[in-house]
Order: C-alpha cells, then sequence, then structure tokens
C-alpha cells in the first residue's frame, strides 16, 4: 500500500457537528478519505455518539 504524503502527526482532531442544528456529534473526529470518490468529505471518530 502507498503512503499519501501524509503522516499521522499532519492530522488533526476535529469536533463533528450536525450542520442543521450544530449539536456536537463528536470532539474526536478526523477526516478520512473514500478512494473511489475524493470529492465527497468524509469523517470518522472513535467515539459513538450519544443519543
Amino acid at each position: 500500500m502507498s503512503s499519501s504524503g501524509c503522516t499521522f502527526e499532519d492530522r488533526s482532531v476535529r469536533v463533528l457537528c450536525c450542520r442543521f442544528c450544530r449539536q456536537v456529534l463528536s470532539s474526536r473526529g478526523m477526516q478520512a478519505v473514500l478512494l473511489a470518490d475524493t470529492d465527497t468529505d468524509l469523517y470518522s471518530t472513535d467515539i459513538p455518539p450519544s443519543g
């Protein structure tokens, strides 16, 4: 598997909020890349949402 040139240190943790109501979904989100469609923004978190 090839490296994208980004290292883990280059990645930032993000606060993920609902686009419509602005409720915080997670304070530990990271942006991911969908290789099949690089124009689509994806975010991942290791904490399940509450509620």
